[in-house]
């Protein structure tokens, strides 16, 4: 019974994560749409292209997502 719980626990975590991925893919094809894709949603630099190569819906550059990974996510204060 554990291990069944525990795999249906694991289960719904990856579909919540896909279901996550589709979003930023969708958030990423409507910015396309509007002439923001590939800008950092944060400090509005371009993102490095080989960041976009491996993850084409990124919203931001790896500086910002680094600061928001260590910070709990929340956005990095520039003030």
């Amino acid at each position: 019974l554990g291990s069944d719980n525990a795999l249906h626990d694991m289960e719904l975590a990856m579909i919540t994560n896909e279901g996550d991925v589709v979003e930023m893919i969708d958030e990423a094809m409507e910015r396309l749409l509007s002439g923001d894709y590939g800008t950092c949603m944060d400090c509005t630099v371009k993102i490095n292209h080989e960041r976009l190569e491996a993850k084409p819906y990124a919203r931001f550059c790896i500086k910002c997502k680094t600061i928001r990974e260590k910070n709990g996510g929340l956005r990095p204060d520039y003030n």
